[in-house]
């Protein structure tokens, strides 16, 4: 039976919270409620009088644990293996100690029993053993660090022979690839081993408590509170979408800002989720932000590509620009100028062409098609969607009707500035087409092949359809 002081409450340090753990345990297997345990009732003060208590030779035994010197690490690996493989159900292996883990000695301790508390340990019940969890993953070294640190033992020693049985059994499954295995190396976890009389212990629990008089300095303290983030009266994830829509709506002057809102809330929430994503700051949201522009940028500009690009698709001509099929397949070159009398003319083959190379560049994303007035007019919208967007094609059209008008300056520093791009990235292209004094294709030097183009020089089979000068 319990004794008297147990009962009463009568007992001091380690025995008192042992005392006061036991309670818990006891209501909670009772079903009292928790205020019959913080009152300490007599009602279960006389249950625990009267409780007569059955036990068994091993009970309130600790588990010893001992030291660990060399053994024949790759038989008994290879032993285990075997064992494991050949189960016919790996949650109930019949493990028996005459057959394996015999030391070849026989004088020395059976290695099921000299390894349990380190690599067995009991599983859900003590009537069968198991895998210690670590065993498996790449925290084992970790884990009999903690294990052993106050044992009479020789640690190094110890842990060192374990890590080799650990490599060895790890072994078998890799020269064993070759087998029908039922398990790999990663599932022996699922194991559950049948073996009678076994002494092992449960796995050790986490601390949740710091120790008693642990010495804390005022140095870790300060750093602790250095990384402690305390955030209060945060919004809610439909509130915040609003709050975020109205500044981007302002700072980007945007009459419908949820697209880009959505895409800096899923920033957020990916974030959140990261289990490694540190800390939120303020360089972050500066490349949340840079990716709106981008997303902005590359929504302006493809949209301006597309309608390009259908206004020459609706001339008609079909025919095929050679020389740029030839310059997209096999050019070594990054930039293409086609000078032509009517540069017109050839911006409308330039669809029939991409099409009939039934590879990239067929689809609307894939090339940005822009007149020289486009580059003018979005010259940041422009370098920015090339260098970082999808599209590894660019062909700018300068129509002789709009280019009396445009800056020759600024086209200059758009030109320089998709020079740098294309020296950076390889795989992207230009084309120009232009007539004979256009100033862009100076931006590239002598990364230009020159090809002097006309309509009538692709157009060479019967056809109806030929160059008109309004669709």
């Amino acid at each position: 039976m319990f004794h008297q002081n147990f009962v009463e409450d009568k007992l001091n340090g380690n025995a008192a919270e042992f005392r006061k753990e036991f309670l818990k345990w006891y209501c909670k297997e009772k079903s009292y409620s928790c205020d019959k345990f913080a009152d300490d009732d007599d009602e279960i003060k006389k249950e625990l009088k009267e409780t007569i208590i059955k036990t068994v030779s091993k009970f309130g035994k600790a588990f010893v644990k001992k030291a660990i010197h060399a053994f024949d690490f790759d038989k008994f690996a290879k032993e285990l293996f075997l064992l494991v493989n050949g189960a016919v159900d790996i949650t109930s292996i019949k493990c028996n100690r005459k057959k394996i883990g015999k030391q070849s000695d026989g004088m020395n301790e059976n290695l099921i029993n000299l390894l349990a508390g380190y690599v067995f340990v009991y599983a859900e019940n003590e009537k069968c053993a198991k895998f210690r969890t670590s065993f498996s993953s790449n925290k084992f070294k970790e884990d009999l660090n903690n294990l052993i640190s106050n044992e009479n033992v020789d640690k190094e020693e110890t842990i060192l022979n374990l890590i080799k049985f650990k490599k060895a059994f790890e072994n078998q499954f890799t020269v064993n690839f070759n087998l029908k295995d039922k398990i790999q190396f990663k599932g022996i976890e699922k194991c559950r081993f049948n073996v009678n009389d076994y002494e092992s212990s449960y796995e050790k629990e986490p601390e949740q408590k710091l120790p008693l008089n642990e010495e804390i300095k005022d140095e870790e303290i300060y750093e602790f509170f250095d990384k402690f983030v305390f955030a209060v009266n945060q919004p809610n994830e439909i509130r915040l979408g609003e709050i975020i829509a109205e500044s981007l709506k302002k700072n980007l002057n945007l009459s419908d800002p949820k697209l880009y809102a959505d895409h800096l809330i899923m920033k957020a929430i990916d974030w959140a989720k990261d289990k490694n994503g540190g800390y939120l700051d303020g360089i972050n949201i500066d490349e949340f932000i840079a990716e709106i522009h981008q997303q902005k940028s590359n929504l302006a500009l493809s949209s301006r590509s597309s309608t390009n690009r259908n206004r020459f698709k609706k001339y008609g001509n079909n025919h095929e620009i050679s020389d740029l099929s030839s310059f997209l397949l096999k050019n070594k070159k990054n930039v293409l100028w086609l000078s032509a009398v009517n540069p017109l003319s050839i911006a409308t083959m330039v669809d029939s062409t991409l099409k009939k190379m039934n590879s990239k560049f067929k689809y609307d994303d894939e090339v940005i098609i822009i007149t020289l007035s486009d580059l003018e007019n979005m010259p940041e919208d422009v370098s920015s969607a090339f260098k970082y967007g999808k599209a590894d094609l660019m062909i700018i059209i300068a129509e002789p009707d709009n280019c009396d008008d445009i800056d020759d300056e600024v086209i200059m520093d758009v030109g320089n500035a998709l020079s740098k791009i294309i020296a950076e990235k390889k795989e992207k292209k230009i084309v120009i087409i232009s007539n004979e004094n256009n100033v862009l294709p100076n931006c590239f030097k002598k990364n230009v092949q020159k090809v002097t183009a006309a309509f009538n020089s692709y157009n060479t089979t019967n056809s109806t359809k030929c160059f008109k000068s309004n669709p």
